[in-house]
């Protein structure tokens, strides 16, 4: 369910601040769905996998981006989806 964009702009900005006082690599970015049906402003966070996930859930994202050094994968937090390779192939 997409939030209202109030409430997406509110939680953004807490995550901007949650992420600087993280004194790590950051980067403001579009993030899109596989088919560009969906974006969104997001941040690329240099973390662990895990410490990701805690966040993103705390900020009840259904999903993050993960570059695990070889590849970029959505990985689900909030939902029931597998995790999915990028880029999707049809």
């Amino acid at each position: 369910m997409q939030q209202l964009p109030a409430v997406n702009d509110a939680r953004a900005a807490s995550l901007l601040k949650e992420a600087a006082g993280l004194s790590v690599t950051q980067v403001c970015v579009d993030a899109c769905s596989p088919d560009e049906s969906h974006c969104e402003r997001s941040i690329a966070i240099a973390l662990d996998q895990r410490s990701a996930i805690e966040i993103a859930r705390r900020y009840e994202q259904l999903a993050i981006f993960w570059f695990d050094g070889d590849a970029f994968w959505i990985v689900p937090v909030c939902s029931r989806n597998e995790r999915l390779r990028l880029p999707v192939i049809t």
